[in-house]
């Protein structure tokens, strides 16, 4: 009998691919499909394998092999994806960044509501917490228990419950923590600078606003001259150490001359260092800290949004 199983597609950086697999996993709890994550686009991947099973594994859920060739239309929903599914390919590059509008996603995503599909194999993709909205009422009944769990709850006990960082990944997190994160509060603080420019001055402002002189500030930012600036005036301010793309090429986009899998190890320690710290301050239009502040479990009182 043919394993019937999801596969979830890249689109976008490590926050909006995470958010999706959220809804990954509560889509094959529900339908009882296998999960396979396709990873293997050059955004995060050097060589076009699939980096998703390097850096996490997954428990509590069947996993798919790889989809074999070739796929009868009948097997395969969407039916775009008989001629697509096996390009290792964001899903943006598809459609030239046209991929989010409503003809597009439905032309290449399952409804993620829907749990009775026929065919084998179901595509879908996502980059943000909406196919997981779609499934509250449907995983609320099913676990009555999760009925006072918020959206953002809901995907936290997912990826905390069945989606493990590899071990080599952790390590890295607990080394960085033990030594730089100093004793006292740590306060994280997320500024995008590049393709999309956070309001540095009113983050700024933000962090003199919350900070002690005896807090450790966490930096995470994917522009160096931010670095050096909040370096200079926050003697206490920490970060590690990562590569950064030529110009304003932002650093959840495909860099010709830089190895895209370290760029996206660095980018997963980031997010779960960030998870560590006592208070986060992010951009609200930026996702990268979205997914730290879900998954730290800190009170809203202590995520401070910047508009």
């Amino acid at each position: 009998m043919t394993q019937q199983m999801l596969v979830l597609r890249a689109s976008g950086g490590l926050s909006n691919r995470l958010q999706a697999v959220a809804a990954g996993l509560a889509y094959c709890l529900l339908s009882g499909r296998a999960l396979y994550v396709d990873w293997r686009d050059g955004i995060y991947s050097d060589d076009f394998s699939n980096v998703f099973p390097r850096w996490f594994q997954l428990s509590g859920v069947a996993q798919a092999s790889p989809p074999l060739l070739p796929f009868p239309e009948t097997r395969v929903f969407p039916p775009f994806w008989k001629d697509w599914l096996s390009e290792a390919v964001a899903v943006e590059y598809l459609f030239d960044n046209d991929h989010m509008s409503p003809d597009n996603v439905a032309r290449t995503s399952l409804d993620f509501s829907r749990l009775d599909y026929p065919q084998d194999i179901l595509v879908g993709w996502g980059w943000d917490l909406s196919p997981l909205r779609r499934m509250l009422p449907a995983l609320r009944q099913r676990y009555p228990d999760w009925g006072a769990f918020s959206e953002g709850e809901t995907a936290r006990r997912l990826l905390t419950n069945h989606l493990t960082p590899a071990p080599e990944i952790l390590h890295s997190v607990e080394l960085f923590a033990a030594s730089r994160f100093l004793p006292g509060r740590t306060i994280g603080i997320h500024i995008r600078h590049t393709d999309l420019q956070s309001p540095l001055e009113r983050m700024l402002d933000t962090l003199r606003r919350l900070a002690s002189p005896d807090d450790t500030i966490f930096l995470t930012t994917d522009n160096r001259h931010v670095q050096t600036a909040v370096s200079r005036l926050f003697p206490r301010a920490v970060f590690t150490e990562k590569q950064f793309p030529p110009g304003d090429e932002p650093l959840h986009c495909y860099v010709p001359g830089l190895s895209n899998e370290q760029k996206g190890r660095e980018a997963l320690i980031d997010m779960l260092l960030l998870t560590r710290c006592d208070r986060i301050i992010h951009y609200r239009r930026s996702s990268f800290a979205r997914l730290p502040a879900l998954l730290s479990g800190l009170p809203q009182e202590r995520i401070h949004v910047v508009d």
